[in-house]
C-alpha cells in the first residue's frame, strides 16, 4: 500500500511573525467510503483558517483514522490516472499560504501532476506505490504563495493503492522573505516593508500601521510653534513631524511666541519688553528712547548743552533743555517773576507786568477815591490817576460808589449791582395776596420800592390761602367769608343759621357732613346724599351707634351696625341659649348645635348635652374611659342590649356570644347549648355526647343480677345516674362562680 504523511510548514519565516496551522488527526474519525463523487467529507482546522476536503473521482475508496494517522485507500484496481483519490487543502479566506515539508509513511516518491479535466483543481503532489513503513520520512516541499494544494493517488499503477496523513501543518505566505506573511505584511513583495520596519518621510507605510510618514519617522523634522505667526518659533513647544504644519516653523529663536511684535531683530522700544530677543531690555537704541538734559540746580529744567540718550530718565537729568541759568534753582522757564530786576522766568525781560508782586491799578476818572474795575493797569510801579481799589460801578459819577445812599430811582448808587433795594431810604411795605382776592395778609409782608407780584397795599385778608375768604359781604347777611359765611351768595347760609339735615346744604357753616346729624363722624345709612350714596351709620340720631362703636352684647342694640344678632357674641350663627337661642357656649366660635365634636377630649362642641365619652350616643360611656360600653363605635352594643347568639358580636358586653346555656361549653362543644344540664361528660353523656350504657348483670332478663346472695332494690344504673347529676350540679356551680 502506498502511504505517506504531509507536513506543511513556513520554514523560512520567523515563528514570531508567521502563523502555522496543523492538521494532526489525533482525534478518531469514522470510515467514509466514496464512489463517483467529487467531495465526500471535509475537516476544518482548529483555528478555522483551512479546510481539507476528501474526494474520489470515478473510483471507489474510503478514508479513516487509525492510531492518529489518516488513511486514504484507492480501491480502483486499475491502471487509470483519471480514477483518483486525494485531499484538497485551501484557506477559508482565499489567501495564499506556504508548503515547506512533508512527513511520509512508506516508500513513496513525489511526482508532479498539473491538472485533470474531471479533477477538482491543480494537483501539485502525486504519490506512487513504493511499499509501506511504520516510520515517517520528512520531505521538503519549498512551495510558497499557493492558493490551494492537492495530495492525490491517481491509481495509475493499477491495483489497490492509497496514502496516509498525519500532522499536516500549513503556514501563511511570506513572498518577500522579510519574516512576515501576507496576513500582517502590508506589502509582501517588498522586503523593506513589514510591521515594525523603520518609517521614513517618503509617502510609504513601511511599518504597516496604516499611517504614512508618522512623527517617529527616522528623518522626521523638529518644528517649533509659531503661535503669534511672526515666523519665529518657540523652542519650548515642539512637534516632530515629516512635514511642516500651519503655525509651526523651523526656527526656535522666538523669546515670546504669544506676541507677534517680539522676535529676533524686532524694533526695540522703551516698554520693559525684550522685543528683539537679545536678553536686554530698553536699550539706548530703542526707537522711542529719549534725549535727557543735565539739571545741575535740580529745578526741573535742563541745560541744552549737556544731554544723554536713554529709555528712562537718568539721575540728574530731565527732558527739558530750556534753563537759562542751570546754576540757580529759582531761575527757569515759567518761574515766578518778581519786581527785582532779575529775569527769573528766562523770557529775556525784567520786571514784567506778570511779576508775582506786580500790582493791579484801576482808573479813578471821577476822583471819588474808587477805581473802575474795567480799566486796569498791571505794573511793578504805580502811575498818577490810578487806584488799587476797583469797586466803583460808575467812574463818571462821583455820587456813585460803594456805600453811597440808595433810593428808589432806578440807579445803583451804592454799587452793589442791585437797583432800588429794600434798604432804599424811600422804600414801601406791601402785603401778600396769595389768593388774588385783592385783600392782603398783614402777617406776610415785603419791603420793596415797587409793588411786587402777588402783593397789595391792603392788609385786611383773614385767610390769604382761600380766595373765597375775604371781608366782602355779597349776600347782605352781615357775615363775610372771613366772619364764617361759607356761602356769601346765599343770605340763609351763615354762622348763625339753623342747620336743616339731609338736604345737602351746610346752613350753619360748621363744615360737618349734612348727613351726620349725631356728629359721630359717620353718615346716615338711611338717607342718601345728592349723588344717591348712603353712609354706614345705622342710627344717625345716636352718637354711640356707628360702624366703629364697640358692641354691647345682649342689650338688643346693634351698636356697631354690623346687622349681626346681638345675642350671638361668638359669631357662629347661633344665639346664646341664655337668650332663647341654642348655643351652649356663646363665647366659643367652635361650639354650636351639630358642630363637629371630637369624642373623649372632655369638650362638648355640638351642644347635645350627651357624654363626651359616649361616641355612639347609646347612653353608655366607653369602657376605655370608665364606662361599660365594650364597643363605643356601635350603638347596638351595650350592657342593656339583648344578645344575638352565635353572630360573632357580643351585644350585651358580657364577653359571651357562643355559650347560650352558660354550662361552660361553646355551641361547637356542647351537646345542647340551650340545656345547661346537657354537656359532654355529665355522667349520662360521654365526651362525644353519646348516652352511657351500663351492664346490670341481669342474665335472666328479670332485672336481677346473675349472682347468688345479691339483695336490695338499688340498681347500678340508678347509682350512676345520681353520680352524673352530682357532677352536673358541681360543674354549674363552678361555671356560675367563674362568671361572677
Amino acid at each position: 500500500m502506498r502511504s505517506f504523511i504531509l507536513f506543511f510548514m513556513a520554514a523560512l519565516a520567523p515563528t514570531s511573525a508567521l502563523a502555522t496551522t496543523t492538521f494532526d488527526f489525533s482525534e478518531s474519525r469514522y470510515s467514509m467510503t466514496g464512489v463517483n463523487g467529487y467531495t465526500n467529507d471535509t475537516v476544518t482546522s482548529s483555528d478555522g483558517l483551512y479546510i481539507m476536503e476528501f474526494y474520489w473521482l470515478q473510483t471507489s475508496g474510503h478514508h479513516h483514522v487509525s492510531s492518529g494517522i489518516e488513511y486514504n485507500h484507492n480501491n480502483s484496481g486499475s491502471n487509470n490516472c483519471s480514477q483518483m483519490q486525494g485531499v484538497y487543502i485551501y484557506r477559508v479566506d482565499g489567501a495564499s499560504f506556504d508548503v515547506a515539508t512533508i512527513d511520509l509513511y512508506g516508500e513513496a516518491t513525489i511526482g508532479e501532476m498539473t491538472s485533470y479535466s474531471n479533477g477538482t483543481g491543480n494537483f501539485t503532489l502525486l504519490t506512487e506505490y513504493g511499499g509501506s513503513s511504520s516510520s515517517p520520512s520528512t520531505v521538503t516541499i519549498g512551495a510558497y504563495g499557493v492558493t490551494n494544494y492537492t495530495i492525490a493517488d491517481p491509481g495509475c499503477m493499477g491495483g489497490t493503492s492509497g496514502f496516509s496523513l498525519d500532522n499536516v501543518v500549513l503556514g501563511s505566505s511570506d513572498s518577500d522573505g522579510d519574516g512576515y506573511d501576507a496576513s500582517t505584511d502590508c506589502d509582501d513583495n517588498d522586503s523593506s516593508i513589514y510591521p515594525g520596519a523603520d518609517e521614513y518621510c517618503d509617502g510609504v507605510d513601511t511599518d504597516c500601521d496604516n499611517t504614512l510618514d508618522e512623527d517617529d519617522a527616522l528623518d522626521a523634522s523638529t518644528w517649533y510653534a509659531d503661535t503669534d505667526y511672526d515666523t519665529y518659533g518657540d523652542s519650548a513647544t515642539t512637534n516632530v513631524t515629516c512635514y511642516i504644519a500651519s503655525g509651526w516653523v523651523a526656527d526656535s529663536s522666538d523669546c515670546n511666541d504669544s506676541d507677534s511684535s517680539i522676535y529676533p531683530g524686532a524694533d526695540e522700544y522703551c516698554d520693559g519688553v525684550d522685543t528683539d530677543c537679545d536678553n536686554t531690555l530698553d536699550e539706548d537704541d530703542a526707537l522711542d528712547a529719549s534725549l535727557w538734559y543735565r539739571d545741575s540746580d535740580s529745578d526741573g529744567y535742563g541745560s541744552s548743552t549737556v544731554y544723554d540718550t536713554e529709555c528712562y530718565q537718568p539721575t540728574g537729568y530731565v527732558s527739558d533743555s530750556s534753563d537759562c541759568d542751570d546754576a540757580a534753582s529759582a531761575t527757569y522757564p515759567g518761574a515766578d517773576e518778581y519786581c527785582d530786576g532779575i529775569d527769573t522766568d528766562c523770557d529775556n525781560t525784567v520786571d514784567e507786568d506778570d511779576a508775582l508782586d506786580a500790582l493791579t491799578w484801576y482808573a479813578d476818572t471821577d476822583s471819588d477815591g474808587y477805581g473802575d474795575p474795567n480799566t486796569t493797569n498791571v505794573t511793578c510801579y504805580v502811575a498818577a490817576g490810578w487806584r488799587q481799589d476797583s469797586s466803583d460801578c460808575d467812574d463818571n459819577s462821583s455820587s456813585t460808589y460803594p456805600g453811597a445812599d440808595e433810593y428808589c430811582d432806578g440807579i445803583d448808587t451804592d454799587c452793589d449791582t442791585e437797583l432800588d433795594e429794600d434798604d432804599a431810604l424811600d422804600v414801601l411795605t406791601w402785603y401778600a395776596d396769595t389768593d388774588n382776592d385783592g385783600n392782603g395778609d398783614a402777617a406776610s409782608t415785603d419791603i420793596d420800592c415797587y409793588e411786587p407780584t402777588g402783593y397789595v397795599a391792603d392788609d385786611s385778608d383773614c385767610n390769604d390761602s382761600e380766595q373765597s375768604l375775604n371781608t366782602n359781604d355779597f349776600d347782605g347777611d352781615y357775615f363775610s367769608t372771613c366772619e364764617g359765611d361759607c356761602n356769601d351768595m346765599d343770605a340763609t347760609v351763615n354762622a348763625d343759621a339753623t342747620e336743616i339735615w339731609y338736604d345737602g346744604v351746610d346752613q350753619d357753616c360748621d363744615g360737618w357732613s349734612d348727613y351726620d346729624s349725631d356728629g359721630d363722624g359717620f353718615d346716615s345709612a338711611n338717607d342718601a346724599d345728592l349723588d344717591g350714596n348712603y353712609g354706614d351709620d345705622c342710627d344717625d340720631e345716636d352718637f354711640d351707634i356707628n360702624i366703629d362703636a364697640e358692641e354691647m352684647w345682649y342689650d338688643g342694640v346693634d351698636q356697631n351696625c354690623d346687622e349681626w344678632s346681638d345675642y350671638d357674641a361668638d359669631g357662629d350663627g347661633f344665639d346664646s341659649e341664655s337668650y332663647g337661642g341654642e348655643d351652649c357656649d356663646d363665647a366659643d366660635l367652635d361650639v354650636y348645635p351639630d358642630a363637629p365634636d371630637e369624642p373623649y377630649d372632655g369638650v362638648i362642641t355640638d351642644c347635645n348635652n350627651a357624654s363626651d365619652y359616649d361616641a355612639d350616643s347609646d347612653g353608655y360611656d366607653s369602657v376605655d374611659y370608665g364606662g361599660d360600653d365594650c364597643d363605643d363605635a356601635n350603638s347596638e352594643v351595650n350592657v342593656d342590649m339583648e344578645e344575638i347568639w352565635y353572630d360573632g358580636v357580643d351585644q350585651d358586653c358580657d364577653e359571651n356570644d357562643d355559650d347560650q346555656d352558660e354550662d361552660g361549653f361553646t355551641v361547637d362543644e356542647d351537646c345542647d347549648d340551650e340545656d345547661a344540664e346537657s354537656y359532654p361528660g355529665n355522667g349520662v353523656l360521654d365526651e362525644d355526647c353519646e348516652e352511657i350504657l351500663y351492664d346490670t348483670g341481669d342474665t335472666g332478663g328479670d332485672g336481677e343480677k346473675g349472682c347468688e346472695g345479691c339483695s336490695g332494690s338499688r340498681s347500678p344504673v340508678s347509682a350512676a345516674w345520681l353520680l352524673g347529676l352530682c357532677a352536673l350540679v358541681l360543674r354549674r356551680r363552678n361555671s356560675s362562680e367563674a362568671g361572677h
